[in-house]
């Protein structure tokens, strides 16, 4: 069963100091695009002190164009508060997708997930999931 725009699907997340590192779902379509743009949104107004978000790719396989629409608003939102927005392990199809759109000249790019959380490791310990 598929869900429905009015249920919700959690975003695993976890927060190291300004940096909130954020697992995309696997498929990020018309189905899912909503309930991420919500979770975002919340999660941004939860951490009042955000300076970047890391966006995990290594589970997504598939992003349309209401997903596209989705990361928009989503980049929009935070860069209304001056927060950076990244992506990061990117597999060759949502690589594709990504310089199709010309999402990969908006969102700056980490080449995996192991030197995005090596970036938040080197930060201080500060850390609240």
């Amino acid at each position: 069963m598929f869900p429905t725009s009015s249920q919700s699907l959690p975003l695993a997340s976890s927060l190291v100091n300004e940096t909130l590192l954020i697992q995309v779902p696997a498929r990020l379509s018309v189905i899912e695009a909503p309930s991420f743009r919500n979770h975002f949104q919340e999660l941004l107004q939860k951490e009042a002190t955000l300076t970047k978000v890391i966006l995990d790719f290594s589970q997504t396989t598939l992003i349309d164009s209401s997903g596209i629409g989705a990361l928009l608003a989503s980049l929009k939102m935070a860069q209304q508060r001056d927060i950076k927005v990244a992506v990061c392990s990117l597999n060759l199809q949502v690589q594709f997708t990504f310089s199709l759109t010309g999402l990969d000249q908006l969102f700056e790019l980490e080449p995996n997930n192991s030197l995005a959380q090596d970036k938040i490791q080197s930060l201080p310990a500060n850390i609240v999931d």
